[in-house]
């Protein structure tokens, strides 16, 4: 879920920021969620710790699918895809969709790269990585990015 506005979402460096942004803002996308109040009281009690686990960025993957597969990192990009992903739908990013929806060639990576997801790759996976538009899969990638980024408002 994400307080995003008006197709927008605010980005804050701290969560207790993105917390007191939730309560306090007369209007986001979040104030529809059924059982609003209770949410907001929960989230006022709520402590989100920041740490690696809870960082993305998704500036990463365009550049490391620009490498040899040899060092791609399959459980990033697989990560950041999820990410765009629910970012794509949450800010109703129809323009997205060619490059990260169902078929397009980043669906395909992301699929590709979940077999060889939570372990080392194995010889098979780089073949076929091997084989891939490894320039027209960053260039997707960045395009994604880009009109992301264009929508995030970042405070603070």
């Amino acid at each position: 879920m994400f307080a995003s506005a008006g197709g927008r979402l605010p980005l804050m460096p701290r969560p207790e920021q993105a917390t007191a942004f939730a309560l306090s803002a007369p209007a986001h996308d979040l104030r529809a969620v059924p059982d609003w109040q209770r949410l907001s009281a929960w989230m006022s009690q709520a402590w989100l710790p920041l740490l690696e686990t809870n960082r993305y960025d998704l500036g990463i993957p365009p550049v490391n699918l620009e490498m040899d597969p040899e060092h791609w990192l399959p459980d990033l990009i697989v990560k950041a895809g999820v990410l765009a992903n629910e970012l794509m739908l949450a800010l109703d990013m129809e323009e997205v969709f060619p490059y990260l929806g169902a078929g397009s060639a980043l669906d395909q990576l992301d699929d590709t790269l979940r077999k060889a997801a939570g372990g080392r790759p194995r010889r098979n996976h780089l073949k076929q990585w091997q084989q891939l538009d490894r320039a027209g899969l960053a260039g997707a990638w960045q395009v994604t990015v880009d009109m992301i980024e264009a929508r995030l408002v970042w405070h603070g």
